[in-house]
């Protein structure tokens, strides 16, 4: 972890050795998300690697290919799905015009972007920053952050105790060559209320295959730097907002790191094998099921370069001796139940180490499912995303306050709400079930629950109510009708 700045000065390495393993995880799963996996596997796990390729009649150079099952990115887009594909509602009773600042700056897509980061890369990064109109007047926008960007300085006895939050980008010059590459290092060193741009001069250091991490890790392909002199000097920015501009979303944070950890790492080993087992499979399949011809030998002749061949006659008819069996295909039957027992068992760890297992079923499924049942099933997922839901929320709640600030609206993170669903389809009956419990038990209205939960907006909400009090009153007045009231000349007529 890093306590101090000192990593952002000349003569230093850059990203520093203790940062270098979390940004080379980064690199190889934003590979896997990609659907990169075999540049991946072919450092990660060269030996299953060398299992995985499958070669067609010995020609590698032309026809060779991996099996590739893309269950990273199945799995972050699922989450995401749980997270927030059905979107949440945040609400801030002391401003009616907040959920318009929500939506102004695209608050709901951003959530969904900041999720997928989370489980690909453990960690998840934003910016809130005063966007110039065409005007040149200001607006607030929030930035969706690259994690390989962010650098967390914090107090060497409390690495909760957040000092200074940096984000580096080496950038490549458009004039650089691969003769002489060109590089800088664009830095933003942020404190409560402003932060500090840097931008320093960078040379490449050649790539090293036996430089050894800390962990003992040596197949490291991230490109390392030496910073070098700085270019112009320190420029002050001001960002409107009395606390940090960015912040920083984790998944599980433990007490030896202050990043989170990532949903593909215990995945890799399990996918490895899986792969190079279907490899393997298919290496087999292809081997056995090429048109192999047997024949007497009297039906074969050497042709110029003494090669042996069928005697092909006109309209390619094969020529035979009397007697001779009639040429034909050999054919196989793999018996390959040990390797598919093997597949099963492996796809039954995926299954639970990923805690995504019926996800994964019901990827490959259509058919329908009652909502207890599929309620009953998502467990495991479902706890999954309510992790990551109570790990995000708070900062949420940071960044929209300060939005607001920015936009010259004093909201604390306490005076937002944010409700969460759970992604599932929803069961009309049930729901109707749990509206009409809450409004029998005065815990809401009619209106709010059209509101909140069937996505209806104020109007459609309001134009309902008076439809309903309307038809009610037809139905009194039809019932009751015949029984009003006398009126004070009926009784005078008496």
């Amino acid at each position: 972890m890093l306590n101090d700045l000192s990593f952002i000065q000349p003569n230093k390495i850059f990203p520093p050795v203790c940062e270098t393993e979390r940004l080379q995880n980064y690199k190889d799963n934003l590979l896997l998300f990609n659907d990169s996996t075999y540049l991946v596997s072919k450092k990660e796990f060269k030996d299953s690697n060398q299992r995985i390729i499958r070669i067609l009649n010995d020609y590698s150079d032309i026809i060779g290919y991996p099996i590739d099952l893309n269950y990273h990115k199945l799995t972050s887009v699922s989450i995401a799905d749980l997270v927030c594909g059905e979107q949440p509602t945040i609400k801030c009773e002391k401003d009616k015009n907040f959920e318009k600042l929500v939506t102004s700056v695209d608050f709901y897509n951003k959530i969904r972007q900041w999720v997928i980061d989370i489980s690909r890369q453990g960690d998840a990064v934003s910016r809130v920053y005063s966007q110039e109109n065409k005007d040149g007047s200001g607006a607030p926008a929030v930035a969706v952050v690259q994690p390989s960007s962010l650098f967390k300085v914090v107090d060497v006895d409390d690495k909760d105790h957040l000092l200074n939050i940096v984000l580096a980008t080496p950038v490549e010059l458009e004039d650089s060559t691969e003769e002489k590459p060109k590089w800088e290092l664009r830095v933003q060193i942020h404190y409560e209320g402003y932060y500090i741009k840097k931008i320093f001069k960078l040379e490449p250091i050649p790539k090293n295959p036996n430089f050894k991490l800390p962990s003992g890790r040596t197949n490291l392909d991230l490109q390392r730097f030496i910073i070098k002199q700085q270019i112009g000097k320190d420029e002050e920015v001001k960002t409107g907002i009395s606390d940090f501009a960015v912040r920083s979303m984790h998944q599980l944070v433990t007490s030896d790191s202050c990043y989170g950890h990532d949903d593909y790492s215990s995945l890799d080993p399990i996918l490895a094998e899986i792969w190079a087992r279907l490899g393997q499979i298919a290496i087999i399949l292809d081997k056995h099921t090429r048109p192999d011809v047997y024949a007497a030998l009297s039906a074969f002749e050497q042709n110029s370069r003494g090669e042996w061949q069928l005697k092909v006659g006109g309209g390619n008819t094969y020529a035979l001796n009397q007697g001779d069996p009639i040429p034909g295909y050999l054919t196989w039957d793999g018996q390959l139940v040990a390797c598919f027992n093997e597949l099963n068992l492996l796809f039954e760890q995926l299954y639970k180490v990923s805690e995504m297992g019926p996800i994964y079923e019901a990827a490959g499924k259509s058919t329908n499912i009652a909502w207890e049942t599929m309620k009953a099933t998502f467990v495991k997922p479902l706890a999954k995303a309510r992790r990551i839901t109570n790990d995000i929320t708070n900062e949420l709640k940071k960044i929209l306050s300060s939005v607001a600030q920015l936009n010259g609206q004093k909201i604390e993170p306490e005076d937002i709400t944010i409700d969460w669903y759970d992604g599932l389809p929803n069961d009309e009956k049930q729901e109707i079930e749990k509206a009409t419990m809450k409004i029998n038990a005065d815990l809401s209205t009619p209106e709010q629950e059209n509101v909140d939960r069937f996505n209806l907006t104020q109007e459609m909400a309001k134009e309902i109510a008076e439809k309903v009090d309307e038809r009610n009153s037809k139905k009194q007045a039809s019932m009751f009708g015949g029984f009003s009231n006398p009126t004070p000349n009926d009784d005078e007529g008496e």
